[in-house]
């Protein structure tokens, strides 16, 4: 069997990652990153339709699973259009964001990324430019 890399994932393992379920698409199809910009989405990717303070990511669902086929979208549980879905990939969630923040550390500590903060009032812009 040959072995994923290890930053892509199976719906299911992200469905279960950010404590979503399955409400259209295969199980096994694979994705790769998040989007935020439905204009964005590229294949594999999953577009996370976050409600922002003039716009709703739900509002372009349906457009980002009509042009890109192969990717997914990260849906809120209690849409209510989540139930005519008519294609592609899609994970309903309590909360997109959080099940992007879930997302984002389960994902970190997947490929054992070290996590390191740096305070204090001179050398950050310095440091963070040297890495």
């Amino acid at each position: 069997m040959a072995e994923r890399a290890v930053n892509t994932w199976q719906l299911a393992d992200l469905a279960q990652a950010v404590a979503g379920h399955i409400v259209a698409g295969d199980p096994q199809h694979q994705v790769c990153e998040a989007s935020i910009d439905s204009r964005r989405v590229a294949r594999g990717q999953v577009f996370v339709a976050l409600h922002g303070e003039h716009m709703d990511g739900h509002d372009f669902v349906q457009d980002v699973l009509t042009n890109h086929p192969q990717s997914a979208v990260l849906i809120k549980r209690d849409w209510s259009a989540a139930n005519q879905l008519q294609a592609g990939h899609a994970i309903a969630v309590t909360d997109p964001l959080n099940a992007l923040q879930q997302w984002a550390a389960v994902h970190l500590k997947r490929i054992g990324a070290a996590i390191i903060g740096i305070t204090g009032s001179n050398g950050k812009t310095t440091s963070k430019s040297l890495t």
